[in-house]
């Protein structure tokens, strides 16, 4: 999903790499992009793809 819209390289960081989330918790993405590819659907699908495969 993110290589479609010239991101790559998407790591979690913060609470939820670390196991210790509550319901106040955020989700802490450090993503790299192509500048060249970039997309302004990015940000909002790749947190959908991010869900269906994470439980918070």
């Amino acid at each position: 999903m993110a290589l479609r819209h010239g991101a790559f390289n998407v790591r979690v960081f913060g609470s939820v790499a670390r196991g210790v989330v509550d319901e106040s918790s955020d989700i802490d993405l450090l993503v790299d992009y192509d500048l060249q590819k970039n997309s302004p659907w990015f940000p909002g699908d790749a947190l959908d793809e991010f869900a269906r495969y994470t439980r918070l």
